[in-house]
């Protein structure tokens, strides 16, 4: 029976789960391990255990992910960003200008 990488995603999502405490960005790490272990099944040398591979894979992910500049934006308050008056017209530069202000620096 041959490996089926995407059904380890959830085992992989779990272990990235723990290190980072974010679904966006365990989701990521998970995506990034189930990628090796697709590359290392297609190169011919598949894990002798899959499920501890792909959780310490992921975990590593995870690690990398938290290292990384990708993990360390900050996200907006969306009800700001709801409440902003809109221009006649739309027109963009305003509105830009409005969330540059309201943006943490």
């Amino acid at each position: 029976m041959p490996l089926e990488p995407y059904s380890l995603l959830p085992v992989a999502y779990r272990a990235a789960l723990q290190v980072v405490r974010s679904p966006v960005l365990a989701e990521e790490a998970s995506e990034r391990a189930i990628h090796q272990l697709t590359v290392a099944c297609l190169e011919g040398s598949p894990p002798d255990s899959p499920k501890a591979w792909i959780r310490t894979v992921a975990r590593r992910s995870a690690c990398a992910i938290l290292r990384s500049e990708w993990a360390r934006t900050r996200g907006m308050d969306l009800e700001d960003v709801a409440s902003a008056p809109r221009t006649a017209g739309g027109r963009p530069a305003a509105q830009s200008c409005w969330v540059r202000e309201h943006l943490a620096p």
